[in-house]
């Protein structure tokens, strides 16, 4: 499905990958997201949101790039539905303790 996809991660998703899941340079954050793009390490990949290899990840397409645009850390949550739960309930989610 993803063959021909570049990934390109934000500096602000990096910088949320950082303190949300672990400290890792740009470069090869955006390394391991390609890899585990080609090697088909994602489970929910709907609505801009990819699960990748454990991670959730808020995307936008642009023509043949991915552009990580959001981190919220790695979880089993279902995000999108805690998300949607949240804003129905005018609730929110801490994302500080998700493992």
């Amino acid at each position: 499905m993803y063959e021909h996809i570049r990934i390109r991660v934000s500096k602000h998703a990096h910088q949320q990958y950082c303190n949300r899941v672990e400290h890792i340079a740009y470069a090869d954050l955006n390394e391991q997201c390609q890899r585990q793009l080609d090697n088909h390490q994602y489970g929910y990949n709907r609505r801009n949101y990819i699960h990748l290899d454990g991670v959730w990840w808020v995307y936008e397409m642009d023509c043949n790039t991915m552009n990580l645009i959001t981190c919220y850390g790695r979880t089993n949550m279902h995000v999108p539905k805690a998300l949607g739960w949240a804003a129905r309930n005018r609730d929110r989610i801490d994302l500080t303790h998700l493992i």
